[in-house]
């Protein structure tokens, strides 16, 4: 085989090589403008990670409830080891992190305690799972579900409040408020700014010392609701919905056209190639090319 045959073959193999690699972006292209995302190995991890950390948690989350001291620790250190091989860099907040940890810590001083409260167990163990299915499902997490939980809550406690002022019964009320927070303060911190808790935190303790005194004016518990209501629905995101909004995405061009497109630039350029080294009038030595490169997998 001539060195000019063989030149041009090299010639005809990289256009090809080159045009495959341009229609292998113009399908990306088509799949971003479609809202698709090029799956990578970092997201992979990262969504692997949580899967863990929440089987983990369900697991953590059982033996709570069925009471068994043994279960639950051996869980609890399974849940502690997944959350430490969690990529913390994908959490939103250094907050978020920080609650994260101090959930499992309260988690771990409820076990270590010397008189057993499965009660304890089972609340910090929901609140865990919750957590851990709030990174493992971003787009629709449980915690979300419990919008219409606190808005009943809250109309409960201000017909309470209205009917009998700080009695027993409006705190037994309020008691209910500030529980289900508690079990969805660190999934709101996974993915809200600091900001969304601390106003809910402020609001808990203020309604918390009105009706610690039996005294409190009537007046001002009756103005407690208002504000205690938006700073549980601000914990949620959008309005009256449980579920984030849908947008429907942007028609993306269909794959018969990215393949044809691709047969023609490949045409194009191969005749293209072709035209190039048929002009060649002269032969470049073989020595003045680069090596080749030869990739291991």
């Amino acid at each position: 085989m001539s060195m000019r045959l063989q030149d041009i073959i090299r010639g005809l193999f990289i256009t090809v090589i080159a045009a495959a690699a341009l229609t292998g972006w113009i399908a990306e292209s088509a799949a971003a403008a479609s809202g698709a995302s090029v799956p990578s190995p970092a997201g992979d991890r990262t969504h692997r990670e949580a899967e863990a950390f929440l089987r983990a948690a369900e697991a953590l989350y059982n033996a709570a409830l069925t009471g068994n001291i043994f279960e639950t620790r051996l869980s609890l250190r399974q849940t502690e080891t997944r959350l430490r091989s969690l990529p913390m860099d994908k959490i939103a907040t250094a907050e978020g992190i920080e609650a994260l940890a101090e959930s499992v810590t309260r988690m771990k001083r409820a076990v270590a305690a010397v008189s057993a409260n499965p009660q304890k167990w089972v609340d910090g163990a929901a609140e865990i799972r919750l957590a851990a299915d709030a990174l493992a499902h971003r787009e629709a997490p449980l915690w979300r579900q419990y919008r219409n939980v606190l808005r009943e809550d809250v109309t409960f406690l201000a017909v309470s409040v209205e009917k009998s002022g700080a009695s027993t019964e409006s705190r037994a009320r309020f008691e209910k408020v500030k529980g289900h927070y508690q079990l969805i303060r660190t999934s709101v911190m996974l993915h809200s700014e600091p900001s969304v808790t601390e106003r809910a935190d402020s609001i808990i303790r203020y309604a918390e010392r009105l009706l610690s005194n039996a005294n409190t004016d009537p007046a001002m518990l009756r103005e407690m609701a208002l504000p205690l209501k938006e700073a549980m629905d601000s914990l949620f995101p959008g309005r009256g919905n449980d579920r984030p909004a849908v947008v429907p995405p942007v028609a993306a061009p269909p794959w018969g056209w990215s393949a044809f497109m691709g047969t023609f630039i490949v045409s194009v350029l191969t005749w293209v190639g072709w035209r190039r080294y048929r002009a060649i009038d002269r032969v470049i030595p073989r020595e003045s090319l680069p090596p080749e490169r030869h990739v291991r997998r």
